[in-house]
């Protein structure tokens, strides 16, 4: 078997697997009727404040005046379509805040977010 049938072979299993992944994680994972609304809070809220708040120089401590903003959670405005709940969530401090909105993927577990808007 010459080297290209190699790399062709190996191209082809490695798509296969990652598209049988990506198959697994989305069909077995929970529905957004078997997850909370508390529980989606929570999720958005610790991808916020791991990932998000660290790198987005909108919710810098500089421009918000504080390490711990209050991250609020608007429930009348969020919703649930589909496999995605939608929240609406405003990150606020003593000098300025911000709203968006988080797209929690309930059968990945993955969060998105609206482009934010400044309120004040």
């Amino acid at each position: 078997m010459g080297w290209k049938i190699k790399t062709a072979l190996c191209i082809l299993v490695v798509a296969i697997a990652d598209f049988g992944y990506g198959y697994y994680r989305w069909y077995t994972g929970p529905t957004c009727d078997e997850v909370t609304y508390e529980e989606a809070i929570e999720a958005v809220r610790s991808d916020l404040v791991r990932y998000r708040i660290p790198r987005w120089k909108e919710l810098q401590a500089d421009k918000l005046g504080t390490d711990k903003p209050d991250i609020s959670f608007n429930k009348g405005e969020s919703y649930i379509s589909g496999d995605v709940y939608s929240l609406s969530v405003t990150v606020s401090g003593p000098l300025e805040g911000h709203h968006t909105v988080a797209m929690f993927i309930c059968r990945l577990g993955g969060v998105e977010y609206s482009v934010g808007t400044r309120i004040y």
